[in-house]
């Protein structure tokens, strides 16, 4: 990469959303991408709860499958 490029990447790294600014984080630090999505599925559930599939908002936690979080 030229150093025109990369000092152009590290000023655009000051207009990143938050969530953006992890992802970046995760993946240089070498996090394990399942964990990550897991971690932000499971966030998107305490935000807003609700059935992925119907958008009732009525739900109630139901086992785990491995690290996931089921629900009914």
């Amino acid at each position: 990469m030229r150093t025109t490029d990369f000092n152009k990447l590290l000023r655009d790294l000051n207009r990143l959303t938050d969530k953006q600014y992890r992802t970046i984080e995760h993946f240089v630090q070498g996090k394990d991408q399942l964990k990550f999505i897991v971690t932000e599925l499971e966030q998107r559930m305490i935000d807003k709860a609700e059935c992925p599939h119907c958008h009732e908002a009525d739900i109630k936690r139901y086992g785990t499958v491995g690290i996931m979080q089921r629900y009914q």
